[in-house]
């Protein structure tokens, strides 16, 4: 499996929210996929989008999206991730953003995101892909 972008929380809310900055993301996952490769989400990155949202059409469009058969995998916070997400944690807050840091380190794939200064202490700035 061969996971080339990670989209974070406020990725993933922009895009079921319909905001109009969040056009380009559909068109982004085509690239990915056409090129062979994978979209992920994290789950702590599903979970805050899912809370950020009381619509429930939009969090029913959240979970379809990162189901089995949907365009983004949904990554587990496995047991063995835990302690690298917790150190992870210390400087990225809340818990969510150390996930999707630590998807993005695991897979060396790129962090799709709105929120670049939340990141650019632990990751590297051409692993992050401003939205």
């Amino acid at each position: 499996m061969s996971i080339r972008l990670i989209l974070d929380t406020s990725a993933l809310t922009a895009y079921i929210a319909g905001d109009t900055r969040a056009l380009h993301i559909g068109e982004l996952i085509a690239i990915v996929h056409e090129g062979g490769n994978n979209v992920a989400a994290p789950a702590l990155c599903v979970l805050a989008a899912h809370q950020a949202t009381t619509d429930t059409e939009q969090r029913r469009e959240l979970l379809d999206f990162v189901a089995d058969a949907g365009d983004v995998l949904l990554l587990p916070l496995l047991a063995d991730d835990v302690p690298d997400v917790a150190e992870l944690s210390d400087t990225l807050h809340p818990d969510q953003r150390a996930h999707a840091a630590h998807a993005a380190i695991t897979y060396g794939a790129l962090l799709a995101t709105y929120d670049r200064a939340h990141y650019t202490r632990e990751l590297p700035a051409d692993d992050i892909l401003d939205l």
